[in-house]
């Protein structure tokens, strides 16, 4: 009997260590899924930044051309 009971109690520690451990794993799960989703966002607006940035730059590209031209043929 008393074989039985300790043989009990052990399974009953790896039953919680083993919860412990999934409780554990999911909350580590969902906090790296948050920050994908967190890293994704910062890709879309740092993308969003550079094409702004680009079309500016392309802009004020053309605009100087079109100056050196004018200055160029006047």
């Amino acid at each position: 009997m008393e074989g039985d009971a300790g043989t009990q109690k052990v399974l009953e520690e790896i039953r919680d260590t083993l919860r412990e451990y999934v409780t554990e794993y999911k909350r580590v799960e969902q906090q790296s899924l948050d920050l994908q989703r967190s890293a994704n966002e910062r890709q879309e607006q740092v993308g969003s930044l550079y094409r702004q940035y680009v079309v500016i730059v392309g802009v004020v590209a053309v605009a100087i051309l079109a100056l050196i031209t004018y200055l160029y043929i006047r």
